[in-house]
């Protein structure tokens, strides 16, 4: 008997940040940083984790954290670094953007990003080429693959090599086969998505993944 598993996801196209704990803007997320990836091969995205949704629990839990900041501010600093501090501390409460990425053809999809963003992929990666890229993303290693390949993109603009870097911000973003991931909704395959998909996530790029997708529910 198939197994299936229906994830909790938006469905609501509206660009605007109107969701309570929505802390990213659809459309920055797909013209600022999905738009940089190679397109072709790109059928499905969603955000999820603390740079795309609030982790506070509510308005009070808000209200009680800002009331003991200001409470422990030391009184001595001027309001300009208090400003600064604030800005800072804001930017550390966001997270990191996390993001994935599926594909329809994964050999194309890093053959294309291995060319882009050279410096995501580790050393031997790099260097092996594709081919070992889809092996390891869709093969794994481990007896239990997730089937996902995982990336992380710093934002501090020291990659010399590759300056389209320097317009990312501080991320990581997973690559899956869409087939991986039906897989894995349908036949539990690691649970790895599917688990990911029962918690809130951001859709961003829908194609024709989601009635995909939607047939199997």
């Amino acid at each position: 008997m198939m197994k299936t598993t229906t994830p909790t996801i938006c469905h609501d196209d509206d660009d605007d940040i109107h969701n309570d704990g929505q802390l990213a803007s659809k459309r920055m997320i797909r013209e600022e940083i999905l738009s940089k990836f190679p397109q072709n091969n790109l059928v499905y995205s969603f955000g999820y984790g603390s740079g795309v949704f609030s982790q506070t629990l509510n308005n009070n839990t808000r209200e009680m954290a800002a009331t003991a900041t200001i409470t422990n501010r030391n009184t001595n600093i001027d309001n300009e670094n208090d400003n600064d501090n604030d800005k800072n501390s804001n930017n550390d409460r966001r997270g990191m953007l996390d993001l994935i990425l599926v594909v329809d053809d994964t050999y194309e999809f890093h053959k294309e990003n291995l060319r882009i963003f050279p410096n995501h992929y580790a050393p031997w990666l790099r260097y092996c080429g594709p081919n070992l890229v889809t092996k390891v993303q869709r093969n794994g290693l481990s007896l239990f693959p997730s089937h996902v390949l995982f990336h992380v993109v710093d934002d501090t603009g020291n990659d010399n090599n590759n300056n389209n870097d320097n317009n990312l911000p501080k991320m990581k973003y997973g690559v899956v086969d869409k087939k991986d991931l039906i897989r894995d909704l349908t036949e539990w395959d690691s649970l790895y998505l599917a688990g990911r998909l029962h918690k809130p996530t951001l859709p961003l790029i829908y194609k024709i993944m989601m009635k995909i997708m939607m047939s199997y529910w």
